[in-house]
């Protein structure tokens, strides 16, 4: 340590004192309480930690990309191979690790008791699928039949809450405008990220009696964002006369 006074003792706990750095030479400042116990325990100061590192580590290369770095003695014992970074020893640990492709799920049907193969999500996530694709297609078009032929007043009694049988309709809604047009762009600003189906007449301006096919018919929706449908639903804009 190359100490810039030599009064030391004399100096307050918390007075600034000039020091050298030990590796390259640059002065900066630290206060006196520091440099007596570095003093004390005979380590040698720096002005970074990059200088630290340089000034007490050892130079090596990394092991998968061959960079010069520095790395502290007791760093270097505790394993054979040093990295630069993480990623660096991820891609060498992983470079000869054998992948074990995973086996499919077979389950029964819960309609026809037939084994069928549980899909895969882009995750690698089983799906929660508890019927085979004969099955759910089946399910599924009676299902249309029956939602599109109940009136509004029929599916908000069968549903527990109205929360439930909005979503419902909101649901079937944006199926019925995205599977029928190819335009998913709101058609007041252009926004394609996060489109709903709008109804131009609101679900709330039809009677009990009316069926749920014209509430959600292709002639009623518009492709809109969640902030222009907010603001017709609040009556801010109007599209029924245009």
């Amino acid at each position: 340590m190359q100490l810039l006074i030599d009064d030391l003792e004399n100096r307050k706990y918390n007075e600034l004192v000039p020091l050298k750095c030990e590796r390259c030479g640059k002065e900066f400042w630290k206060i006196t309480k520091e440099v007596r116990s570095a003093m004390k325990r005979n380590r040698l100061n720096y002005c970074s930690r990059r200088c630290s590192r340089e000034g007490k580590g050892k130079l090596v290369s990394c092991a998968f990309c061959k960079k010069d770095i520095y790395k502290r003695p007791c760093d270097i014992r505790k394993s054979a191979n040093t990295y630069c970074s993480l990623s660096c020893a991820a891609k060498n640990n992983n470079k000869n690790k054998k992948i074990c492709p995973k086996k499919p799920i077979v389950r029964a049907c819960t309609e026809c008791g037939k084994d069928f193969i549980r899909g895969r999500n882009e995750k690698g996530l089983l799906s929660r699928k508890f019927k085979c694709d004969p099955c759910s297609i089946v399910k599924e078009i009676k299902y249309n039949q029956g939602f599109n032929d109940c009136t509004k007043a029929e599916l908000f009694n069968r549903r527990k809450n109205w929360q439930s049988a909005r979503s419902t309709i909101q649901k079937w809604a944006r199926k019925i405008l995205f599977d029928n047009s190819s335009d998913k762009e709101c058609i007041i600003c252009g926004y394609s990220l996060h489109v709903d189906a709008c109804h131009i007449r609101g679900v709330a301006d039809f009677p009990g009696d009316t069926l749920i096919s014209v509430i959600n018919h292709i002639n009623n929706l518009v492709p809109m964002c969640k902030n222009h449908h907010t603001a017709y639903d609040d009556g801010y804009f109007s599209l029924l006369n245009s």
